[in-house]
């Protein structure tokens, strides 16, 4: 496990021997949207607050240090900075994506090394559609 460890080793009366050990995490093997990332917003739009992504080894420990490099792949619009570093949580945050002007998907890539991720998000409408009836109904 990433972080300290420590073993006490006891063997009857003699005095316990404690151990200490830092584990570290491994290379990156994940790549996630962290939590309070926004993924919905109007077309052309920036999302509210900022993307943050988290990046976790094999075991699920936290990966700091981590440079991710950050490219639209589908919908157009932009991504800004294109790169950004994991902190000690292995999250790395302070991306502002405008999705792009027109419906469809919108997707971003997150590339750390040999790892990737393509995250999502929805356009969303504040147009509010009334439908109106006119001349003779049939139903069938």
């Amino acid at each position: 496990m990433a972080g300290r460890n420590v073993v006490t080793i006891t063997a009857g009366s003699a005095p316990p021997v404690v151990i200490e050990i830092i584990g570290v995490p491994d290379v990156p093997a994940s790549i996630s949207v962290a939590e309070g990332s926004s993924n919905a917003g109007l077309a052309g739009v920036v999302l509210p607050g900022t993307q943050a992504l988290r990046v976790r080894d094999r075991f699920g420990n936290a990966v700091s240090n981590v440079t991710l490099d950050l490219a639209v792949s589908d919908g157009g619009g932009e991504i800004s900075p294109s790169v950004i570093t994991t902190n000690e949580a292995g999250v790395a945050s302070g991306a502002a994506w405008r999705l792009g002007r027109f419906g469809g998907a919108q997707r971003i890539t997150a590339t750390a090394g040999s790892v990737s991720a393509t995250i999502g998000a929805l356009i969303k409408s504040d147009f509010d559609p009334v439908v109106r009836f006119h001349g003779a109904q049939q139903s069938g």
